[in-house]
């Protein structure tokens, strides 16, 4: 006993470490893992925010500094106009100075430099004013200048600023570029007396009233003129100013369209850059922070929460490890059992010990162990009772499946015969079971040639349309030959497709012989009536050419007897006109479903109506939207249904009144309609029209098997024969047929 102690013990010191590297790898994938993606995560999204923040800034500051930019020119433009406005004393040294004396015009350059230079002093940020003459000449400065040869600034000036005050531009002549201003120094007899001119230099943090900036500030803002060079920056680089941007990045560019990003210049450093344009004077202002100094505070905060993570990372390896040592033998234990467990021996338990979840843990097992053992064996005892009642049910199903006289089949999907009754087996033999439907019932035996010979019979519409479906089909089995009647219904899987259809082949030889004999019958007695008419109608013709036979015999005259034979004539080609349309409609038609155009249906039958005594006041109308669709059916048939609703129609007109025929398309249907103007269909009769042997017409009128057999023959086509309305105004009757399959239109 003691060396398997022995073992057990030294087996579990050496699954020891192994259980303790899988609860340290999980705990530190649940914690420290998360909490270094949670950092990183923080981080990355922190600092997508802060250059989102500094981008943000750096466009505001921009776009005051823009602003900032244009008020101050427009500023100091204004000055410069209002300081040549009305300045009386200024045209009367200008006026002074044409005097010829030397000394006095000595004595008034000296008076005009100092009234320049006070002016200079009090609008501050002038660098200078100067005044030159109608000539070009400069004769007056602030900063007391004699000459003004070869100054690109004041050639400038003289150019645009004898017409109006202008803003000439930059002058990039001088240490630092300078704005020039000019007015026209016009006094108030409209005497041009020169050219006032102003040289304004740039000082942004001062001049341009941008925001003040610590000197040590990273951010560097640039104001752009024409072209892109530079006219003044903070900090100052007066190397800088007149020139171009030396480290401009790619993307960025000088335009009247502000912009902003990330770039990298040229000389590798990672940038945040805003540009504002001053539409007005044509400059721009750029602004430039660079990215690592923008995100200096997020680095703080970075290596804040690295430490922070190594402290939480220590503490939780440190609590992992104490509580691994705890876990470790209970679990082992627990372990165990579940091995034992899972290898089919069942009610195994364990002592509880460890910590008190894990006890807790040990004896939920042990209880859970207990229960899967009983759960086991009630389980065991339940399937044998569920295999029992399964074999019934299915005995059952067998017994009454085979209890329907009828023969029965089921096919999935793939048109295989899953299963089939008695009744057909003994139809159609045992091999059904298992082979293609088209094998075991559409050719039967014969190879199926490269078409599929249930392409579009009922079997797939059910698969298709997961509605029942119903069809007749002449089926020859050796030397017999019946008419079998095919029921389809589907069987729906649980999300309501169609998983299998049952189909009952029902011999219905002797129904429809009999069906046919009624359908005959019916049209017989339709047919005997319109010939009741037609007899009638011939009636008046025959009676008119006796009578002039007679007078041809009795009171023979020259010329008479061309005027009988006219009128005999006449009369003959009537009476064969109304034998011809009785004829064309009555005559034998092919005894198989064709193609058949319900509008041309229509229109026989509305042609040998209008021949029955009852329509001599019936105003007959056809009105056809269907298009010519065809149906398929046979056309004697529909000939009967059309012919049984117009005659009902007559019947209820007595007095005269209207017949309308019309169709139209519904889908992929046609549906047609027979309105009359009658006085419609009681109320106690609606119930019962499409009984066979109900009538509604006096005795000895109708035999009660016309609605009755038309329903029948429009059922028979997969369609609908319905009383759509009735009531004073007449009764309307609707036929709704599908288009022939195949027909694209």
């Amino acid at each position: 006993m003691v060396p398997a102690r022995k073992d057990s013990v030294i087996g579990r010191a050496t699954r020891e470490p192994t259980l303790r590297r899988q609860l340290l790898s999980l705990l530190i994938l649940f914690t420290v893992g998360p909490l270094i993606l949670t950092n990183a995560w923080g981080y990355l999204q922190s600092r997508r925010f802060f250059a989102r923040s500094e981008l943000r800034n750096a466009r505001n500051v921009a776009a005051l500094e823009a602003v900032g930019v244009f008020r101050f020119v427009h500023a100091k433009h204004n000055l410069v106009a209002s300081v040549v406005a009305g300045n009386q004393h200024l045209f009367g040294l200008l006026r002074a100075l044409a005097t010829p004396d030397p000394v006095a015009r000595a004595s008034v350059t000296r008076a005009l430099d100092t009234q320049l230079q006070a002016e200079a002093e009090e609008s501050g940020a002038i660098e200078e004013f100067y005044v030159l003459s109608p000539k070009a000449i400069l004769v007056g400065s602030s900063l007391h200048r004699r000459t003004a040869v070869g100054d690109p600034g004041a050639a400038i000036c003289f150019h645009r600023g004898r017409e109006v005050a202008a803003i000439d531009g930059i002058d990039y002549s001088g240490r630092r570029p300078a704005l020039l201003l000019s007015a026209p120094i016009v006094d108030t007899a409209g005497t041009f007396l020169g050219v006032f001119c102003a040289r304004v230099g740039f000082e942004l943090q001062e001049s341009l009233e941008l925001h003040p900036r610590p000197h040590s500030s990273p951010t560097r803002l640039t104001l752009l003129g024409p072209g892109g060079r530079i006219i003044a920056n903070t900090p100052d680089e007066p190397a800088d100013l007149g020139g171009t941007l030396r480290d401009a990045a790619p993307g960025w560019k000088f335009a009247m369209d502000s912009w902003e990003g990330e770039f990298t210049t040229g000389r590798g450093h990672d940038i945040i850059a805003a540009y504002a344009p001053i539409p007005e004077l044509g400059w721009g202002v750029l602004v430039q922070t660079p990215v690592k100094a923008a995100l200096a505070s997020l680095d703080v905060l970075k290596w804040q929460a690295s430490v922070f993570a190594l402290v939480l990372t220590t503490l939780v390896l440190l609590a992992v490890v104490i509580v691994a040592r705890r876990l470790t033998e209970p679990l082992m234990a627990l372990a165990e059992a579940a091995r034992r467990s899972a290898r089919g021996t069942l009610g195994v338990s364990v002592p509880p010990g460890g910590t008190a979840e894990v006890a807790d843990l040990a004896r939920s097992f042990n209880r859970m162990s207990t229960a899967v053992k009983e759960s086991h064996d009630l389980l065991e005892q339940r399937i044998a009772e569920r295999t029992h009642e399964l074999k019934t049910s299915q005995e059952f199903s067998e017994r009454l499946l085979n209890s329907i006289a009828q023969p029965v089949v089921v096919a999935d999907r793939d048109l295989t015969v899953l299963q089939a009754n008695q009744a057909a087996i003994r139809r159609y033999g045992q091999e059904i079971v298992g082979t293609h439907y088209n094998s075991a019932f559409e050719c039967r035996g014969e190879p199926c040639g490269p078409s599929d010979p249930c392409g579009d019979c009922p079997l797939r519409t059910v698969f298709q349309t997961g509605r029942p479906a119903a069809a007749d089909k002449l089926e020859r089995l050796g030397e017999a030959e019946d008419v079998v009647n095919l029921q389809m219904f589907p069987v729906l899987a649980p999300g309501g497709e169609v998983e299998a259809v049952i189909q009952l082949r029902r011999i219905v030889t002797d129904e429809r012989r009999i069906q046919a004999q009624m359908v005959n019958q019916e049209k017989l007695s339709a047919f005997g009536i319109i010939a009741a008419g037609v007899a009638h109608e011939i009636g008046n013709p025959l009676a008119s050419i006796e009578s002039q036979l007679r007078l041809a015999r009795e009171a023979p005259a020259p010329g008479r007897v061309e005027q009988t034979l006219d009128i005999v004539s006449g009369e003959v080609q009537r009476i064969g006109r109304l034998l011809r349309e009785l004829v064309s409609v009555t005559r034998k038609r092919e005894d198989r479903t064709t193609r058949v155009s319900v509008e041309q249906v229509i229109q026989d039958v509305a042609r040998l109506l209008r021949n029955d005594p009852r329509a001599k006041h019936v105003d007959f109308e056809t009105r056809f939207s269907a298009e010519g669709l065809p149906v398929q059916a046979k056309e004697d048939h529909l000939i009967q249904v059309f012919l049984n609703l117009g005659l009902n129609a007559l019947d209820a007109m007595p007095k005269g009144g209207a017949l309308i025929f019309e169709t139209c398309r519904e889908e992929r249907r046609v549906v047609a309609r027979v309105k009359d103007s009658g006085s419609g269909v009681p109320d106690q009769a609606r119930g019962h029209l499409f009984e066979p042997f109900f009538s509604t017409k006096a005795p000895g009128r109708g035999t009660g098997l016309g609605l009755f057999v038309s329903k029948g023959i429009v059922e028979a086509l997969n369609g609908s024969l319905d009383l759509e309305s009735t009531g004073p105004a007449g009764s309307v009757f609707r036929i709704d047929l599908p288009i022939a399959p195949g027909w694209a239109a």
